[in-house]
């Protein structure tokens, strides 16, 4: 059987690519290099751990996790879910951890400090995973390339530390892929399990996690001889042990709530062919996700995988090929059918469905840029050149890398709502500094963050469903303070305004705590009869 190169044993391809002292030099930098990536990688995650701002989804997870934590609903069956809950009850455990029980109001900064670390962690894990699974396949140089294009990956940067669902699951992916190729089948099933129980789209990647599992060569010892249905059952066993509990969770809800995969359907219209004129804009948010993976070394990394898939066709290895065409003709397989499957059917273009993707394409463009520089390499005449060429080379990688990562860092990128939210918090902290008279405080698109940073205030949260809707329920309340806030762009504030003057209301600005870009993201009105703001009256 086909044995996995060790761990300090270079593989055919990279002994012939380089003179003696040059392949030294090479191998003695290669562990330091890997740790200053990753290191790099980390540092640009951790400046987002102080972003002011929540997205949405990331407010409603920890809303439900507060009410986890303090006791008050531990089996959420109170609010409407749809999300499994290996991340609701890992928030809820580190809120704990935090200083939250309930008996006093939420330090939300705190707890969203709390969340992030544990995400950057994971994101951490995730990169050397990365590290592990590419260099057991491919050899140190290829996995160095793809720690590289993952750890800078604009993409990754941007949605690491944060408390989405998807960086768990990109950890238990790659922790499965790893057990997998290690000859460990039933640990790939639990892991992939807890991948399942962080988010059910896991369930799409089940596919590539089987197939890993499959077509690995063997070690020489142990599995050697086990049949593919003896692998299975042993995956399948690993597997239910997490999803057998993820249904006992579910099923505790049906006497009153929707399972979670009822929910989850009625929240994003269930999955649809969708080839009409609505495929030309999925292409179009397609391709510019795409270009956030990996950053402007986007289309080299393109122009590689197209060498690698006529390579792959043509099927005649250079001197020195690796034995693991297979790994890559599985990787370009599953990522052709993941990009389709979200361009064919109703699947949202959310930049947090590529982030799986984005460890994958890193793989197989560090694969690509590896054999385009066996073919180029033989035209170089002097080992001196090549060392020059191929620190050029990395030179101007590492800069166009880091550039585009640095602007994600810095949430400077259209990701993750790109700070539409940041002043949340500001006016989440006004209401509750109001007094003790209730506040009414109006939602539309700022529900899910008001149910979190305004965990049991004493706010009255009225949901609108129009203007029209709005002016009724305000000129029915008009003994009570009345409070609505604005995000830039996401309500019609403008049609609110109108519809609240046809009932003689009109919206006050409240004033801000500081002028600092997150206030102003998101404007705080006092809705008021229009005499009495002809007195210049704020509640």
């Amino acid at each position: 059987m086909p044995r996995w190169p060790s761990a300090d044993r270079a593989r055919p391809a990279e002994r012939a690519l380089a003179t003696p002292k040059l392949r030294s030099d090479w191998a003695t930098a290669r562990a330091p290099l890997a740790l200053a990536t990753l290191a790099v990688g980390l540092v640009l995650r951790g400046l987002l751990l102080n972003q002011p701002g929540l997205h949405p989804d990331e407010a409603l997870y920890a809303s439900w996790a507060l009410r986890i934590a303090d006791g008050s609903d531990p089996a959420l069956l109170g609010v409407y879910v749809d999300k499994p809950p290996l991340l609701l009850y890992l928030l809820a455990g580190l809120f704990r951890l935090a200083g939250f029980d309930g008996s006093s109001p939420p330090q939300i900064a705190h707890l969203i400090l709390a969340g992030r670390l544990a995400a950057l962690l994971a994101s951490a894990a995730s990169l050397a995973l990365l590290w592990l699974v590419a260099r057991r396949v491919h050899g140190p140089t290829v996995a160095l390339l793809a720690l590289a294009l993952f750890a800078l990956s604009p993409l990754a940067v941007r949605l690491g530390p944060t408390l989405f669902t998807d960086p768990w699951l990109v950890l238990w992916m790659l922790l499965s892929l790893w057990a997998a190729l290690t000859g460990r089948p039933l640990l790939a099933g639990v892991v992939f399990g807890l991948a399942f129980a962080a988010k059910q789209q896991a369930l799409w990647l089940a596919p590539l996690a089987l197939a890993m599992l499959f077509a690995a060569p063997r070690p020489a010892e142990g599995l050697a001889a086990a049949s593919t249905a003896r692998l299975a059952w042993r995956w399948l066993n690993g597997f239910a042990l997490i999803a057998v509990a993820v249904l006992w969770w579910d099923s505790l809800r049906w006497q009153w709530m929707p399972s979670y995969w009822e929910r989850s359907a009625q929240t994003y219209g269930g999955l649809a062919l969708a080839l009409d004129a609505s495929l030309l804009q999925r292409l179009t948010q397609w391709g510019e996700l795409l270009g956030y993976t990996l950053g402007w070394p986007l289309w080299l990394a393109l122009a590689a995988l197209l060498g690698a898939g006529w390579r792959l066709r043509r099927g005649r290895p250079a001197p020195g090929r690796a034995p693991s065409s297979w790994f890559d003709r599985l990787l370009l397989l599953f990522v052709a059918a993941y990009l389709l499957l979200h361009l064919l059917t109703n699947l949202a273009a959310w930049d947090r469905y590529a982030l799986p993707l984005v460890p994958l394409l890193a793989l197989l463009a560090a694969r690509g840029v590896q054999w385009s520089w066996q073919a180029i390499r033989p035209a170089l005449r002097t080992a001196r050149s090549t060392r020059w060429i191929e620190a050029a080379a990395a030179a101007g990688l590492a800069v166009v890398l880091l550039a585009a990562a640095h602007l994600a860092a810095w949430a400077r990128l259209p990701l993750a709502d790109g700070g539409a939210y940041d002043g949340v918090a500001q006016v989440a902290n006004q209401v509750a500094a109001a007094g003790p008279a209730q506040t009414v405080l109006y939602h539309q698109a700022l529900g899910w963050h008001y149910s979190f940073y305004l965990y049991d205030a004493p706010v009255d949260l009225r949901w609108w469903q129009d203007p029209d809707d709005l002016a009724r329920k305000a000129a029915a309340s008009l003994g009570q303070r009345q409070w609505i806030a604005f995000a830039a762009g996401r309500e019609d504030e403008a049609g609110a305004r109108a519809a609240l003057a046809r009932f003689g209301l009109a919206l006050r600005p409240l004033p801000a705590g500081n002028d600092a870009p997150a206030a102003r993201s998101i404007t705080l009105y006092s809705i008021e009869p229009i005499l009495a703001g002809a007195s210049s009256h704020v509640p």
